[in-house]
């Protein structure tokens, strides 16, 4: 018993919060082969990062623009945004 116990307050300290907050799904394409694929639009210190796997290529992150439209009507209350990444600060991840 005692055991079990050491082992879960061990798992517990090891755990930490993310470095970013996770925006939306989308579909982008590989850098490599320009197949379409799932990635991930994140959040982290005030910038937008898209990651995305390609199962033939690996893991790709890049550094992109949060672009937010105010609507044409003053009635509604909420902003559109889209997340836009620049294909120049795309990297491979390892």
């Amino acid at each position: 018993m005692t055991e079990v116990i050491e082992r879960k307050t061990r798992t517990a300290e090891t755990k930490h919060d993310a470095d970013y907050v996770f925006y939306e799904l989308t579909r982008s394409i590989c850098p490599e082969c320009r197949r379409v694929i799932d990635a991930h639009i994140l959040l982290r210190n005030n910038k937008v990062y898209m990651r995305k796997r390609c199962p033939e290529h690996g893991r790709f992150a890049g550094l992109g623009t949060l672009v937010c439209r105010a609507p044409k009507s003053s009635s509604a209350a909420s902003l559109t945004c889209t997340a836009a990444p620049d294909q120049a600060q795309l990297s491979t991840l390892q």
